[in-house]
């Protein structure tokens, strides 16, 4: 198998809920598109809401993985998604939060598109080796409603390996 990066939910070994995913091991369930936050729903986008994610990258192939950078590709229509490595570490589960609307302890978040000057370093990934992201969706008071669909956000991963 050639090199290969995959994005893991976390929340326990066989969590399928993305809604889970804030904290413990790997799940072996990939992150599917549109689906790691929820609906943003009238009262949070009225009132505001941030909420959290926590997400392995993961490195499914057997090639090692080097020079492993990860940064916000596009922002969503409404609100803006930030990212944090874990403090924990490479192949570390880290800190589980207590619910989608609390803030892991002493992660810094970067909510910037510009993948030269903020994206975020990865530790190198051998074979089978995962490291922790978290992600936080911010929703401003009094942000307008959008159509079901169209408030996507997207990651990007670049890395080298010898072939």
């Amino acid at each position: 198998m050639a090199a290969s990066i995959a994005f893991r939910l976390a929340g326990g070994a066989a969590n399928a809920d993305p809604l889970l995913s804030i904290g413990g091991v790997m799940s072996s369930v990939a992150v599917t598109a549109n689906t790691l936050f929820d609906t943003v729903s009238a009262g949070e986008a009225s009132a505001g809401d941030a909420e959290y994610r926590k997400v392995f990258i993961y490195n499914d192939g057997d090639k090692a993985l080097t020079n492993v950078v990860v940064w916000i590709n596009d922002q969503p229509v409404q609100g803006v998604i930030g990212l944090a490595l874990d403090g924990a570490g490479k192949n570390a589960d880290g800190e589980t939060v207590a619910n989608e609307n609390t803030a892991p302890t002493g992660e810094t978040f970067d909510d910037t598109t510009d993948p030269v000057a903020n994206a975020l370093a990865v530790p190198d990934l051998s074979a089978g080796d995962r490291h922790a992201i978290w992600l936080r969706r911010t929703i401003s008071a009094s942000t307008p409603g959008v159509a079901l669909g169209s408030n996507a956000a997207s990651l990007r991963v670049d890395y080298e390996y010898v072939p």
